[in-house]
Order: structure tokens, then C-alpha cells, then sequence
């Protein structure tokens, strides 16, 4: 009898992990489904309606405690970042609408220490980023909408701080990267995307935003090996276009940040061994 007990719990564990997995898999076939709606709608009105239940299925799919950036692979669209210590998920992606500008939804999953658990905040786009704001802090409530596809993690003096770089598309004639941090709120635990430990030309700031030409590419990235984030740097075509961004780009020289003593600090035009 206790062998048989033992026999049926075993099977019943197993039933059920199988079972989990299964609607697991389900789920995430129907997300792919929705993003492929979402990317091949014929109008705003379907690809809205579409949005909607996409923002639906992936938070309840986020919902559950694991790692989703393998499930999330070969999604359409849909950008998923982890920091190392898998404290912070952060889940991006970009609706282009009919009048060629771009809406930007997402989620970002954080750990709370005090609880012990996880909360998930939708990130809702309200398009206020400009090359002005370097001084500014957002909440997901009051989010400047980008994909992010890159998350760097620091800490120092038991504080610790997330380097994001992401893109935005901006308009017909300019695309954008940004550099910004993202920390927890010591006093009530909610991300915060803006710290000023950004060390620029003697000043700290909270973000670095580039804006260049819709027919150049910019590169954007942390090199693991010099552990740097290392960009291209922008210049204008002729110099009476300065300030005109559309034609910004490349100069074939690079800047970088590196993480020193809690700050994220400027080296311009640094020289890469190619």
C-alpha cells in the first residue's frame, strides 16, 4: 500500500509539471500568434485591438515566476531584458502606426526586498524624452516609450544601479539611442528610470539621448571585454547643419562610459584596437 501511495504521488507530480508546461507552451504559441497580428495588421484600428489583447496575455504569462528570455526568442518584436542578479525583466516592443510614428508599450517585472516577492508595472508611453531632459526622472506611469536591448548591472556601497540602452524611432527624419539608469526607489520600492551618476563633461546627469539621421546606423553597445558602453559619435554632415539632426552621424571616432567609484563617467574619443 505505501508503495502504491508513493507511486501514485509520484505520477500525480509528474501529471501535473507536464500539465504546466504544456499550457506554458499553449501561451506562448499564442503570443507569437498576436505579435504576428500585431506586425502584419493592415490598420491602426486592428493593430490597437490586437495590442490590447497582447498586453493582456503577456502579463499574465510574466506573471509566473521564471526566466522568459529564451521563451521569448522568437518572438516578433518583442524585446526582453534580464539583469544579472534577475532582479529586473523589462519586456519592450514598437507599434508603427498609419502616420508613420511609433507608440511603445512594455512591462518590467522587479523584485521587492521588503516582500520577498516580484510586482509588474505596465510602462506607459507618454513620449516626453527629449536632448533637454538629462535632469529627469520617470516612473512607469510617465514613461518616454524606447525598446530596450541592453541592461548592465553596478553596485556599489551596497547600492546598486542598472545601465540601460535602448532606441526609439522617433520621426521620419531621425532615429534616437539612449543611455539612461534605472534604480529601485529606496523609500517605496518602485523603479525609477533617471539617477544622476552619468559624469559628462563635469556634470552629472541622469541620461545621454543621440539623435541621428534616419538613413545612418549608430552603434550602441558594452563591451564585456574592456567593460565599457562604447558609441559612435555624431557629427553633422557640413558644419552649417549643426543642430539639424537628420544629418547627424558617425565621424568614424567613438566615446565611452566606464563605471568607476558609483559614477558612470565620460571618456571621449577613445581609440579601439580593431
Amino acid at each position: 500500500m505505501r508503495e502504491l501511495t508513493l507511486n501514485l504521488t509520484l505520477f500525480l507530480l509528474i501529471f501535473g509539471t507536464v500539465n504546466i508546461f504544456a499550457q506554458e507552451n499553449k501561451d506562448l504559441a499564442e503570443l507569437k500568434v498576436l505579435f504576428d497580428k500585431l506586425y502584419f495588421a493592415s490598420n491602426d484600428s486592428v493593430k490597437l485591438e490586437v495590442n490590447k489583447k497582447i498586453k493582456t496575455e503577456l502579463k499574465q504569462y510574466i506573471s509566473i515566476k521564471r526566466d522568459y528570455t529564451v521563451d521569448f526568442e522568437t518572438i516578433r518584436n518583442l524585446k526582453t531584458i534580464k539583469s544579472d542578479d534577475k532582479d529586473i525583466f523589462i519586456f519592450t516592443w514598437a507599434v508603427k502606426l498609419k502616420n508613420e510614428n511609433f507608440k511603445y508599450f512594455g512591462f518590467i517585472k522587479y523584485y521587492i526586498n521588503s516582500i520577498g516577492e516580484y510586482y509588474i508595472d505596465e510602462l506607459i508611453d507618454n513620449k516626453t524624452i527629449n536632448t533637454a531632459n538629462e535632469q529627469d526622472r520617470f516612473n512607469s506611469k510617465n514613461w518616454y516609450g524606447a525598446v530596450y536591448y541592453k541592461i548592465i548591472s553596478k553596485k556599489y556601497k551596497k547600492k546598486r544601479t542598472y545601465l540601460l540602452l535602448a532606441w526609439d524611432a522617433n520621426d521620419d527624419f531621425t532615429n534616437k539611442k539612449i543611455i539612461d539608469i534605472l534604480s529601485i526607489n529606496e523609500d517605496d520600492e518602485v523603479p525609477v528610470f533617471g539617477k544622476n551618476i552619468i559624469n559628462y563633461n563635469g556634470k552629472n546627469i541622469t541620461r545621454l539621448v543621440f539623435e541621428y539621421g534616419e538613413r545612418v546606423a549608430m552603434t550602441l553597445t558594452y563591451d564585456t571585454k574592456l567593460k565599457m558602453v562604447i558609441w559612435d559619435h555624431l557629427s553633422p554632415s557640413k558644419q552649417e547643419f549643426k543642430g539639424i539632426y537628420k544629418y547627424y552621424g558617425p565621424d568614424l571616432s567613438f566615446d565611452a562610459l566606464q563605471f568607476e567609484k558609483g559614477f558612470w563617467k565620460y571618456i571621449p574619443d577613445i581609440e579601439l584596437n580593431k
